[in-house]
């Protein structure tokens, strides 16, 4: 598969597409009000530094071409 396309699958309803540095604005005020939303993620992102660290290491990971990648993303 190449991971280097920009894959977007989406309906009327809802939209899925692998995390660009360009989500962080839309997804701050969700990860501000719900700090707790990912409680069990190894990787907490209830604040914008932690968010923006989160979107980058998936960035990072994307482009590194690994055959499947963000499945572990930890923030260190």
């Amino acid at each position: 598969m190449n991971f280097n396309k920009n894959i977007v699958l989406e309906n009327n309803r809802v939209g899925l597409a692998a995390l660009q540095l360009t989500h962080f604005e839309k997804l701050l005020p969700i990860a501000i009000s719900q700090p707790n939303l990912l409680q069990y993620s190894p990787s907490p992102f209830g604040n914008a530094n932690n968010l923006k660290k989160y979107i980058q290491i998936a960035v990072n990971a994307k482009a590194s071409n690994p055959p499947f990648y963000g499945d572990r993303l930890l923030i260190k």
